[in-house]
């Protein structure tokens, strides 16, 4: 990655740069000797801010004054072997260690270009763009002419944690145009411009609730199972006219005690409340005529035992229930006859 700007630090001053292509443009810069200088550094951040979002990434282009440059021949061999070179040309060059050095080289023509910079340096400079809102990506450098045959490369800040590349060509600064004080569109533009696909999605929902509208059909099936379940309830009901009809033996039984009291020639029964004499009220179904074989007719023959209750009719005459009071008609001498046998 080469960050889209620069702050390049000299003894003069720090300039804000913009990389257009293949050149720097310089946005501002604050001299060294500003009376507010520190505000001012700090609002070299806002402009690049205001020009693009990632305008506080910025690589550091280190002075010249703090860079010692070295060209040799170049011995060739593999990299191994120039980097052995390269040290020992170091070795004694600059108040600084080999260790405590970062350096960069290039090979052109056949020889051999050094440049050299203490990391203290560095670690300065990467202070100072921390300190001030920056956010440094790598350091670089604008070398004399001839003195680099490329881009100055010292490697990425030690606080970035992505990836940092060379410059593929050697730094130029020019004075800024119209097009480098142009700031980028802001993100907000392109939010604004994306929801129109998006206006296009609620188009397509709609069509989704046509799916779980069969769905609402399908509580309805166990609906049609009650109907299933009801039939049960009339077969509690169908026993009730045969419980009904069991009551009708004991009223026979009670006719037949009747029939036998005058043919064992006792007295008429004490309490005839066993009799089945309806209450006035009740309408009882008109009893069949005697059947009685000799003598006079004086005792009724019981009633046929009918498969169901009997219900009351209407028009049955008052006089039959009376029947109880007949053994006291017939004398006692001419014996009264025996009443057929009920039958079953």
């Amino acid at each position: 990655m080469i960050p889209n700007f620069a702050l390049s630090l000299s003894f003069e001053g720090i300039a804000l740069l913009r990389r257009m292509g293949p050149r720097w443009a310089r946005i501002d810069d604050v001299p060294l000797d500003h009376p507010d200088f520190d505000s001012r550094v700090i609002a070299l951040r806002d402009r690049a801010e205001s020009l693009d979002p990632s305008g506080a990434q910025v690589a550091l282009i280190i002075p010249n004054e703090q860079i010692r440059y070295l060209d040799q021949p170049d011995l060739g061999g593999d990299e191994t072997a120039r980097d052995l070179a390269i040290r020992a040309s170091l070795d004694g060059a600059t108040p600084y260690a080999v260790n405590e050095l970062k350096y960069d080289y290039v090979v052109t023509d056949g020889r051999l270009q050094i440049a050299a910079v203490a990391i203290e340096t560095l670690d300065e400079a990467q202070s100072f763009a921390v300190e001030h809102g920056f956010d440094p990506v790598s350091f670089m450098a604008q070398a004399p002419e001839g003195a680099f045959d490329s881009a100055v490369f010292f490697g990425k800040a030690k606080g970035w944690s992505k990836a940092a590349s060379r410059p593929a060509r050697a730094i130029r600064i020019v004075e800024a145009d119209e097009a480098a004080l142009q700031p980028l569109p802001k993100p907000d533009l392109f939010a604004a411009a994306a929801p129109k696909p998006q206006a296009e999605k609620p188009e397509t929902p709609p069509a989704k609730p046509a799916h779980p509208e069969p769905a609402q059909s399908e509580p309805a099936q166990p609906e049609a199972h009650k109907p299933d379940a009801k039939p049960a309830a009339p077969q509690s009901a169908a026993p009730t006219p045969v419980e009904s009809a069991q009551p009708a033996p004991p009223e026979a039984a009670a006719t037949d005690t009747a029939a036998e009291a005058p043919a064992s020639k006792s007295p008429a029964p004490r309490n005839p409340a066993p009799t089945p004499a309806p209450a006035p009220g009740d309408q009882p179904r008109k009893a069949p005529a005697p059947k009685v074989t000799g003598a006079e007719p004086s005792v009724p023959a019981a009633p046929k035992i009918p498969s169901a209750p009997p219900r009351p009719e209407t028009g049955a005459p008052a006089t039959a229930p009376k029947a109880p009071s007949v053994p006291s008609a017939p004398p006692a001498a001419q014996g009264a006859p025996k009443a057929p046998a009920v039958p079953k």
